[in-house]
């Protein structure tokens, strides 16, 4: 017979040929604790193990879709809200702009309702003075000086014709600015000639 070799790691008496021997105790206790599995018991094993990892590389892949879905539909709902704040923002910028540019033309216009009377004021002391110097100087000199008084009454008269500041800029202002300093041009062209 051949003497059998004895296995402490797995606690079993196995012979020389490899066989465990019958009746022993320690192979009892390794079948109660131990359970030995086929090769097709381990490729089921395998097999389930794969599917169940594709399964839940599936559920995270529709997971990660409703949250991206979740984004886009609250990211839609900021953007929206964020637009009708701008939108009212606006408006109410708008509103404010016109607001500030009648108070603006309001307070041109009495602005300008002050300036006239002092214009004319100042325009007729400016008379009465240049009126007393040219009845003192000689006769050659005086009628050079009523020339150039009448001219400038001719430029006046003009730019009076002209609309006010304030309907120049609402019109644009550009070609009745250009028109009226042609028009004082042409008269210091022809005060000088």
């Amino acid at each position: 017979m051949i003497r059998p070799a004895s296995y402490p790691r797995w606690g079993l008496d196995v012979t020389r040929e490899g066989q465990a021997r019958a009746g022993s105790p320690r192979l009892q206790m390794f079948a109660s604790f131990c359970t030995l599995a086929s090769m097709a018991d381990v490729t089921k094993t395998f097999r389930d193990a794969g599917y169940m990892t594709i399964g839940l590389g599936v559920l995270a892949f529709q997971r990660a879709q409703v949250r991206r879905r979740e984004l886009t539909r609250q990211l839609d709902t900021q953007r929206h809200e964020l637009r009708r704040q701008l939108d009212h923002r606006r408006q109410d910028l708008e509103t404010q702009v016109t607001g500030l540019r009648a108070q603006l033309a309001d307070r041109t216009k009495d602005l300008e309702r002050r300036i006239e009377p002092l214009v004319g004021q100042l325009e007729n002391q400016l008379e009465s003075g240049l009126d007393r110097l040219e009845q003192r100087l000689p006769d050659p000199a005086r009628g050079a000086v009523h020339q150039a008084r009448h001219q400038a009454a001719e430029v006046r008269s003009q730019l009076s014709q002209l609309p006010p500041l304030s309907q120049l800029r609402a019109l644009g202002g550009g070609s009745a600015v250009g028109g009226q300093s042609r028009h004082s041009g042409g008269g210091a062209s022809a005060a000088s000639a």
